[in-house]
């Protein structure tokens, strides 16, 4: 009889937290357990989870106690919810820029405690109509946390060894029925044809987001491109464009191993329902 191939994992000299579309002020993303809101009167508004966000919080909870000892975080862009002018504000629980960047940083915090280096936070500039062009939200978010932030990133990781190219947007959306490799396979490519010195180097693994869901696609032991999963479930605009594709929750963790080989693996979780059972009444 042949004998047969095992695979044992080799030893991971880093790893590296990957977060999506964390939409901080959405009504159906994590927020902190309680958030005060400044009035202009000098009065405070006290703001707690609804249901779905006790959910997503526990969730949130469970990834940040179980992370292992990380190098660096990747936080791709739409840390907040912000005005959300595509839906007149409708769906955020306080239209205060200041609070929904506080609460999201204040969500980011606690997960520092895994870092080696509690510098090495990286953010990513998210769309225009949620985080505001200006003063992106998200470069507020950095702020408080002590990070790094550009419009995208290029992040060489194992002394240099290993380079990663993030960017918040990708053509398509939760709307527009495509093969979902396509888009990401695409950039994939675009980058590894501008590999010149003055171009974009060597790059091993690609990062997007935005269409809050996951894909992934390997083009080797070493190198790939992911679409992140996000933390914000179905919202009120998906539903008004006649969206049925349900958002993916999640993270990944990007493990970069000894032997030069790399893997990104993701934690999803069907912890929302995009609709509610109707009633039907037999009495």
């Amino acid at each position: 009889m042949g004998q047969s191939m095992t695979y044992k994992e080799p030893k991971v000299e880093e790893y590296w937290l990957a977060i999506g579309d964390p939409h901080t002020g959405s009504e159906v993303s994590p927020m902190p357990e309680k958030v005060e809101v400044k009035l202009l009167s000098g009065e405070t508004r006290h703001i707690t989870p609804n249901s779905a966000q006790v959910q997503l919080n526990a969730v949130w909870d469970a990834m940040v106690k179980n992370l292992p000892p990380l190098t660096g975080v990747i936080v791709n862009g739409d840390c907040c919810d912000g005005p959300n002018r595509k839906s007149n504000g409708r769906g955020v629980w306080t239209t205060d820029l200041r609070a929904q960047v506080q609460a999201c940083a204040d969500l980011l915090k606690p997960i520092k405690k895994h870092m080696k280096r509690p510098s090495n936070w990286y953010f990513t500039l998210g769309s225009e109509y949620h985080v505001v062009d200006d003063r992106p939200l998200d470069e507020a978010v950095c702020d408080l946390i002590g990070g790094h932030y550009q419009a995208e990133q290029v992040v060489p990781m194992l002394h240099g060894d290993f380079r990663v190219q993030a960017q918040h947007f990708i053509t398509g959306s939760l709307g527009n029925w495509t093969y979902l490799p396509t888009a990401p396979a695409r950039d994939h490519m675009l980058i590894a044809l501008q590999n010149a010195d003055k171009e974009y180097g060597q790059i091993d693994w690609v990062i997007r987001s935005h269409r809050h869901m996951y894909t992934s696609v390997r083009f080797g032991a070493h190198q790939g491109v992911t679409i992140l999963p996000g933390w914000q479930g179905k919202t009120e605009f998906v539903v008004r464009k006649g969206g049925v594709v349900v958002p993916k929750l999640g993270y990944c963790l990007l493990k970069l191993y000894e032997d030069g080989t790399a893997n990104m693996t993701p934690f999803l979780t069907r912890v929302l329902t995009p609709c509610k059972d109707a009633e039907v009444d037999y009495q």
